[in-house]
């Protein structure tokens, strides 16, 4: 898996722990963790793409690798550009400066219906007046297929897809979730090599669009097609994808496998933008003989971190420790502080635990739901967390 943000970094993490997944500014493909060989031929690929709507810039000198198979999920916050990213591959918008290659072929100027790629929007775009198989088949009668092969096509697709015996409905006597079944379908039936997604489950209830996903994500490996994705909901980019590229303003920021993206962000933003985070604007108060660093947030809390390379004192920076990584009253830390709890939320699967500082900056501490019972409102704690769950950033 070979993905690379040629745009311009937002800012290389600095870990409490370095690791090797972990981007450098030395590195730039330690953004992409898990990358393949280049010499493995990629079913998309981008070449320095930029894009502008008069004098804004959607996308800035973005170059990305899909291979053979992959499921890859561009995660951002409405007008990051991921849609617009799509759109391009797709053909539906040309872009200002940069190349397009689908397995293999520039499509830079290829027409949409010579790409060789399958779309679903997010709105489905069915067609009211036509059945089922009718709305399937529609890309095989404007590719001029007809008869018993068209059929065949359509049939086999229903059956992949669980809907046979439904050909005759409308879109408006199907559900949500059958309907979304059906612009997949029509998206595959006349099997491209590529398949886009603009946020299909949007327009689903949580627990059906969790069901889908399980489902998307199985037919997309069954028939092992490459696959980009287009969200901006983490958890379903963390739950589906091989890789998850983090989009901001028209840049990949981060791109990588689920695990590293979660566990090791480049950024502050990547941090908190993917899963829930504490984090903390702090300043460089000293530098250690050791190699450490004495850390003193905006509350004036002290933090002693391990090894910062680069900072000096004064330097302005960032602590980020996920919720789950914070211990409460129980077991030795490294970093630990007095604290008083304001708020605990039973939320099914874990209870989130709010606790205040003394200097009142509040910390999320993330437990297992059956432990609901662990501390109340008012009770003084220690929490804290070890070096090796915090991540330390370089302020923008």
């Amino acid at each position: 898996m070979t993905a690379v943000d040629k745009g311009r970094a937002e800012g290389p993490a600095q870990r409490a722990q370095p690791s090797s997944a972990a981007a450098t500014s030395g590195d730039r493909r330690n953004v992409n963790a898990g990358a393949y060989p280049a010499r493995r031929p990629a079913a998309v690929r981008l070449e320095h793409v930029t894009h502008r709507f008069g004098t804004f810039t959607a996308l800035e000198d973005v170059s990305l690798e899909v291979m053979p198979g992959e499921f890859v999920t561009l995660l951002g916050q409405s007008g990051s550009g991921k849609s617009t990213m799509l759109r391009i591959i797709a053909g539906l918008t040309t872009p200002s400066e940069g190349r397009i290659f689908i397995d293999g072929r520039d499509v830079s100027d290829a027409p949409t219906q010579r790409r060789g790629i399958g779309f679903v929007f997010q709105n489905y775009a069915l067609f009211p007046h036509l059945t089922v198989f009718e709305n399937i088949a529609y890309p095989l009668r404007i590719r001029a297929m007809k008869g018993p092969e068209l059929q065949r096509r359509v049939e086999k697709v229903l059956a992949r897809i669980n809907l046979l015996g439904f050909g005759d409905r409308y879109a408006a006597q199907l559900s949500g979730g059958q309907q979304q079944r059906v612009a997949v379908a029509r998206a595959l039936v006349y099997e491209p090599s590529v398949l886009l997604m603009d946020e299909p489950l949007g327009a689903l209830d949580r627990k059906l669009r969790k069901h889908m996903q399980i489902e998307l994500r199985q037919l997309q490996q069954d028939l092992h097609i490459s696959c980009i994705y287009v969200t901006h909901d983490q958890e379903e980019a963390l739950t589906m994808s091989d890789r998850i590229a983090v989009m901001r303003a028209g840049r990949i920021l981060q791109i990588g496998d689920p695990v590293t993206v979660y566990r090791h962000p480049v950024s502050s933003f990547v941090a908190d933008f993917v899963g829930s985070t504490n984090l903390f604007d702090c300043r460089v108060r000293e530098v250690l003989g050791d190699g450490s660093v004495l850390l003193e947030t905006a509350g004036r809390i002290a933090i002693r971190a391990p090894t910062f390379p680069g900072v000096a004192a004064g330097r302005a920076c960032h602590v980020a420790v996920r919720p789950e990584f914070v211990r409460i009253g129980e077991g030795a830390v490294e970093i630990a502080f007095a604290a008083r709890v304001e708020k605990v939320t039973f939320v099914g699967n874990v209870v989130d635990i709010r606790c205040a500082l003394t200097s009142g900056e509040l910390v999320s501490v993330e437990v297992a739901g059956n432990r609901k019972d662990l501390v109340a409102v008012g009770d003084q704690v220690r929490i804290g967390w070890d070096g090796a769950d915090m991540g330390l950033f370089p302020a923008p």
